[in-house]
């Protein structure tokens, strides 16, 4: 009798305990309704506002992300790419190339945009903003522009302009190579031509594209336009446009006619008007989108006036400003499309002592380029100089080829070109880096 009541007392537990563990292993798998209960729990996902959303029910998954912006917003993105990538809804999608629609329905679900990663933000972006809210009030709610930071090599990043705008960042580079296939003339962005991926990477789908389908999101007035920033709507948006192809005029032509002309409503632009001694004064009326040419781009001194848009400004050598004179003769060529001037560490340091009687032995330092150290008095007193001429003639500065290793040296630099050039922008890789600068 004892043993059949010790055998019933076991067969009891082992009951109460299976029952247990099933109970538990329903809450913490995966199933189509969430991510498991437990799991949800420890990635602190979970919210008593979401209890009666699921995915199946809901094209949201909200309110997930809350209150987040920025990189708080980046940084959440990335902690959870796996859950993401499992129960985003696959007809959220990544904008398509119709400007003035811009609308997701008519894209393929299952076509790559950019990349996976790309096309995920994007589509986690899209899942989450409420229908009220635009992309750029998700993006850059808590963001105060920067307004001194220049995302130098910006297509490098996993996610071009917008990895810049969740930083604050307001001016971003493209290297644009003219890529001809038959009938298709596309403008590849990339470092090397070797390694272009034109039907993924390229001017349109990397920039101008989210631009203008975020832009398109908050401007339906045709007299008023508002920028990227949400706290600072006034705010513009650089986008420097690095000519890198041989043939620069036809390279020009094509970023005219087939990407700028259809959206130069958001393009900050020169309007002449005549003064009393018969010449005319530019205004700059500025828009969501600044475009400047750098680079390779061509010439064009001499070349019929209607190839000027008044929505193109060029990035000239401030180097090449010895005296105010001189400065405002390159003006003149470049018929004042210009805003900002950028020159190179290595290139600024050598003409220093090159144009020195006092540092004659040091010319052939032309040949050589920055190392990393932080620059001497002389030096600080002779870049100082041409970029006091460049403000005099109302332009802005940034120095670019500045050694980024050490770090010790890098934070030296960037506080003396801050501080002691009073350059307007920092040239930079490392957006995490600038913002804690």
């Amino acid at each position: 009798m004892l043993k059949s009541v010790t055998y019933s007392k076991v067969v009891s537990s082992v009951f109460l305990l299976l029952c247990f563990y099933y109970i538990l292993l329903v809450f913490s798998t995966d199933n189509n309704s969430g991510k498991g209960f437990w799991k949800e729990i420890n990635d602190g996902w979970w919210n008593d506002d979401d209890i009666n959303v699921s995915l199946e029910d809901s094209t949201k998954i909200q309110p997930i992300i809350g209150g987040l912006s920025g990189i708080k917003l980046l940084r959440y993105f990335n902690d959870n790419l796996d859950y993401l990538n499992k129960h985003i809804p696959k007809h959220f999608h990544p904008y398509n190339n119709n400007y003035n629609q811009g609308n997701t329905t008519n894209a393929s679900s299952n076509k790559v945009v950019v990349s996976s990663y790309y096309d995920l933000f994007w589509k986690f972006i899209l899942s989450n903003k409420l229908d009220t809210q635009s992309m750029i009030e998700v993006l850059t709610r808590d963001v105060d522009p920067l307004n001194s930071v220049h995302s130098h090599n910006d297509y490098w990043r996993a996610l071009p302009l917008f990895d810049a705008l969740l930083h604050g960042v307001n001016s971003v580079e493209a290297d644009v190579w003219l890529v001809e296939d038959y009938d298709n003339t596309t403008l590849a962005v990339g470092h090397n031509n070797l390694y272009l991926n034109p039907e993924h990477k390229n001017l349109k789908k990397l920039y101008l594209d989210p631009m203008v389908y975020m832009l398109n999101e908050i401007n339906h007035d045709n007299n008023v336009t508002y920028g990227m920033f949400y706290n600072s709507p006034e705010t513009t948006t650089f986008l420097f446009i690095d000519f890198k192809s041989e043939d620069s005029v036809k390279t020009y032509n094509v970023l005219v006619e087939s990407h700028l002309s259809t959206i130069s409503r958001y393009l900050t632009y020169r309007r002449g008007t005549p003064s009393n001694d018969g010449t005319i004064e530019n205004t700059i009326v500025w828009k969501p989108i600044t475009i400047i040419l750098t680079g390779n781009y061509p010439d064009l001194h001499g070349h019929e006036d209607e190839m000027l848009k008044p929505y193109i400004f060029f990035d000239i050598d401030f180097d090449d400003f010895t005296s105010k004179e001189a400065a405002i003769q390159i003006l003149k060529e470049k018929r004042d499309a210009v805003l900002i001037t950028s020159s190179s560490m290595s290139k600024l340091i050598a003409s220093c002592y090159s144009n020195s009687e006092d540092y004659e032995s040091y010319s052939g330092i032309r040949k050589l380029p920055f190392y990393p150290r932080e620059m001497a008095h002389f030096e600080i007193r002779c870049i100082k100089n041409k970029i006091n001429i460049a403000h005099e003639v109302n332009l802005e500065t940034r120095i670019w080829g500045v050694p980024e290793w050490p770090i010790h040296i890098r934070n030296t630099l960037w506080k003396q070109q801050y501080n002691e050039l009073n350059s307007n922008f920092l040239n930079t890789n490392d957006l995490d880096a600038i913002i804690a600068f």
